[in-house]
């Protein structure tokens, strides 16, 4: 069965390889309505987003959610 939805779905990656730039505040409207709408298994629209842009901030909470994997 040929479906594009599907398609899609098999090719999602999750890449977080974060590169050292300032996203717009064009950019960063456009990602928040991205996460208000992707749906989840629970029909929940759960997402965290964290804008950080203090680099001690940025290293502390790589180690808070790396150890909380």
């Amino acid at each position: 069965m040929h479906n594009e939805t599907i398609q899609h779905q098999l090719n999602h990656r999750s890449i977080r390889a974060f590169k050292d730039q300032v996203l717009s505040q064009e950019d960063r409207t456009l990602l928040l309505e991205v996460a208000r709408q992707t749906s989840t298994s629970n029909f929940f629209q759960q997402f965290s987003i964290l804008h950080i842009t203090d680099e001690k901030n940025v290293e502390l909470s790589a180690k808070s959610v790396t150890n909380l994997m």
